[in-house]
């Protein structure tokens, strides 16, 4: 069964579930008091219920945790939010690892785009006009107003939909059977609404997109063009245009509304090609036709002095184990383009992978001096120190760069490996149970905080701050079970 499938299915029986307590409070005839999607769900139950759906997600091995890129899409996110004055705290946007060209929002504000969605898009405008739109559908509850009609299903069809899930793991064709005939008639229910949402995505997300100095015509012309290539390929859809139909009359009025903006000026688009093509050489799977294409274009004249051609072959060389040549390539480009992060962590990363730790430690220090706690660099840079068992120098880099970024899963795991060489046991299991809270597993973080007091190396102060958190988090694995 399809990742977002899945997605899909956990909440409509999250939504089913409470179905019961919908009816019964229809029954006694309350006067309408306003949106009553507010008081069907809470904005913490919607927190909760988006927690369990990330760590579906994460245990299905699909979620991108690449630093570089998911520290990019979140940049985005934030900026975005910043010209709709929205709490960007609220919001936590990630990468899952698919072809198809696809975005969801799931509740608690988790916004998921997917890897094909990344690379079809042409520049940065068209993808933050995807994640706008996916923000509006959010801010404007669409979630919990599309959960409000879904508690109206039945309880029969709640069974279905939960036998085409177990379906799922022994029979996938049995379980899209079962998934196709049971939601047919919520898929229906749900029709009008979702095109009413999805008009007020687009107005909404357009005034965010406008607000945050993104062009709004990005969002009209990257429907257009998916519009066009369906129609040109027979009908076979991208998976966006499905979970979000567009139609030409819905493409004129978009495209009307962008109009009334001003115009934006140009972008630099660099970082983004860059990212883009790191992307695409790591998710093709032939990668000496790869080469060989970038070879030919080379040859060719056509693209000689392009970095970001360059870029790539490094990268491709690099993954077929030519690491001298790569190596080279990188060198260079890094010497062209020193204030590049991403040319910087791509060097560095390959230079960790040769070996040639010193080498890799003072690029990262010169990248660090002009960008301090770039979470990017700091965190390759405690990952060779830590590889160079320079484990001091590790620690405290990171002990640093958590009080700057303190939800940095990637930044705890990498202390507590630090902590566990100097033998500091207890400050280890602190820090694993941090990282597993910010990666969704409350119980195994609970585990941590049980592990951390049995070590015995807690000041009386510690203890009892493990104490509180350890109710903290049972309090809250107790609602995820009622949820």
């Amino acid at each position: 069964m399809l990742l977002s499938q899945r997605v899909i299915l956990l909440f409509a029986i999250a939504s089913l579930i409470t179905s019961p307590l919908r009816v019964a409070a229809d029954s006694i005839n309350l006067p309408d008091m306003g949106d009553s999607s507010a008081q069907l769900i809470s904005a913490e139950q919607e927190r909760r219920i988006g927690r369990q759906m990330m760590r579906q997600i994460k245990h299905s091995g699909k979620l991108v945790e690449d630093p570089l890129l998911t520290g990019y899409i979140n940049d985005i996110g934030k900026k975005i939010l910043a010209g709709s004055e929205q709490r960007a705290d609220s919001f936590t946007f990630f990468i899952v690892d698919d072809p198809s060209i696809n975005a969801f929002a799931m509740p608690g504000g988790y916004i998921g785009i997917h890897t094909g969605l990344l690379l079809a898009s042409r520049n940065e405008g068209e993808l933050a006009s995807v994640l706008a739109h996916e923000i509006a559908h959010v801010t404007q509850h669409h979630l919990a107003r599309g959960y409000e009609k879904a508690s109206q299903m039945n309880l029969p069809l709640t069974a279905a939909v939960i036998a085409a899930i177990l379906l799922g793991g022994s029979n996938p064709q049995a379980a899209n059977a079962a998934l196709a005939s049971s939601t047919a008639a919520a898929s229906q229910m749900q029709l009008n609404y979702s095109r009413d949402y999805e008009q007020e995505a687009d107005r909404v997300g357009m005034q965010y997109l406008a607000g945050s100095g993104y062009d709004p015509h990005n969002m009209p012309s990257f429907f257009q063009r998916l519009y066009e290539e369906t129609r040109l390929y027979g009908g076979n859809a991208p998976e966006f245009l499905l979970t979000h139909p567009v139609t030409e009359s819905r493409i004129a009025d978009s495209l009307g509304r962008a109009s009334q903006y001003p115009t934006a000026p140009m972008r630099d688009e660099s970082h983004f090609m860059l990212l883009k093509a790191k992307l695409t050489v790591l998710t093709t799977r032939d990668k000496q036709a790869l080469l060989a294409h970038y070879g030919a274009k080379q040859e060719a004249q056509q693209d000689t002095g392009s970095y970001i051609t360059r870029f790539s072959q490094a990268i491709a060389l690099f993954q077929v184990g030519r690491r001298e040549k790569a190596l080279h390539q990188l060198q260079g480009l890094v010497k062209e383009q020193p204030e590049r992060i991403i040319l910087i962590d791509t060097y560095a990363q390959a230079l960790l992978n040769a070996e040639k730790l010193q080498v890799a430690i003072d690029l990262l220090n010169r990248g660090l001096s002009h960008y301090p706690y770039n979470t990017v660099l700091s965190l390759r840079l405690a990952e060779v120190l830590l590889a160079a068992d320079k484990t001091e120098q590790a620690r405290s880099l990171l002990t640093r760069f958590i009080l700057k970024h303190p939800d940095s899963a990637t930044g705890h795991r990498l202390l507590a490996k630090a902590e566990t060489r100097l033998g500091n046991e207890g400050a280890a299991h602190l820090a694993m149970s941090r990282h597993y809270y910010l990666t969704y597993e409350t119980d195994e973080s609970l585990k941590q905080l049980e592990l951390a007091k049995k070590s015995g190396q807690l000041n009386f102060y510690d203890a009892a701050k493990v104490d509180a958190r350890m109710e903290q988090l049972k309090g809250e694995m107790e609602l995820e079970r009622r949820n």
